[in-house]
């Protein structure tokens, strides 16, 4: 059974390409042409599969990262796609542009992307592990490896936390400041540091920061 996190994560048909919109209240058609294959479109690797997008970053020298959840067979996985700043495929990352990551074999579902000031990738999801809710968070290297100075392996897993982060930023040093939900409803806000360990100031600032609506 699905767990309530992933199925708030949006889900879509097979999706076969992707676009890439500017708004433009002049223009008839606010397609970049010189984006893909000269029509503004570029194709998912992962096209013809039930993927759902979820977020896309940019790198410095122009290259777009793009997260999303893949599902097969009821479960869904992390993937990762990379595309060059002309909306072509980046064959050097992964394996053919993207990367599929599984978290504990659970249901997993991407949320938010962010590149760091030294190249690497950090996606943010939630999972349903075999110990419970989870928000997970996973690095890569530049060539789409998982960067195994974070955490050992290159993957966090937070289960049966009060906060369930859905909005992921860089901070200095290589440290990953998340936002969410949490418990109570109120907001949240964790901080991990480079190495993936989080952080004693951030969990009292977190404390310290959650947000509760006024009362009516």
């Amino acid at each position: 059974m699905r767990s309530a996190l992933t199925r708030a994560c949006p889900r879509a048909e097979s999706l076969e390409r992707r676009t890439l919109l500017s708004f433009n209240p002049i223009s008839v058609d606010p397609l970049d042409k010189s984006f893909g294959g000269g029509d503004g479109v570029v194709s998912h690797p992962d096209a013809g599969q039930d993927v759902a997008p979820a977020a896309t970053a940019l790198q410095p020298d122009g290259k777009i990262v793009a997260v999303g959840t893949r599902v097969t067979l009821d479960l869904g996985d992390v993937v990762v796609a990379r595309y060059n700043a002309d909306g072509t495929v980046d064959t050097t990352f992964g394996d053919g542009g993207r990367v599929v990551t599984d978290f504990d074999h659970g249901d997993d579902s991407a949320w938010d992307v962010v590149v760091t000031a030294d190249g690497k990738i950090a996606v943010l999801g939630h999972s349903s592990t075999p110990t419970g809710p989870a928000y997970v968070v996973a690095r890569y290297n530049s060539d789409g490896s998982l960067d195994a100075t974070f955490d050992g392996d290159g993957k966090v897993i937070r289960a049966n936390t009060p906060t369930f982060p859905s909005a992921l930023a860089a901070a200095p040093g290589g440290k990953l400041v998340m936002a969410g939900p949490m418990v109570g409803i109120s907001t949240g806000v964790v901080r991990l540091n480079a190495t993936a360990r989080r952080m004693r100031a951030s969990a009292s600032a977190a404390r310290s920061l959650t947000t509760s609506p006024p009362a009516s």
